[in-house]
């Protein structure tokens, strides 16, 4: 069995298991620790990013909505069929 290279780290991390046959650097628990900080962040801000995106664009369409809707409602039945058809 191989030995451990993030044996005398002071934090370990769930993705170690993968990188244990990386042996070409002598700073591995200093890597693992910043790859492990950018796959977390990455993680928050694209569960914030999309979040606030979908939100934005959910407030948009609700505006536009309250904005058309009155206006096709006053519509008679021919222009009507003209705008939903066209």
């Amino acid at each position: 069995m191989s030995q451990d290279v993030f044996a005398n780290c002071t934090q370990h991390y769930r993705i170690e298991k993968y990188f244990q046959n990386c042996t070409n650097t002598t700073r591995q628990c200093d890597l693992i620790n910043d790859l492990q900080a950018i796959t977390t962040l990455l993680l928050i801000l694209d569960y914030y990013v999309s979040t606030i995106l979908f939100c934005l664009a959910f407030a948009v369409n609700v505006y536009f909505l309250s904005l058309c809707l009155p206006i096709f409602l006053q519509m008679d039945n021919e222009t009507k069929k003209r705008y939903v058809f066209a």
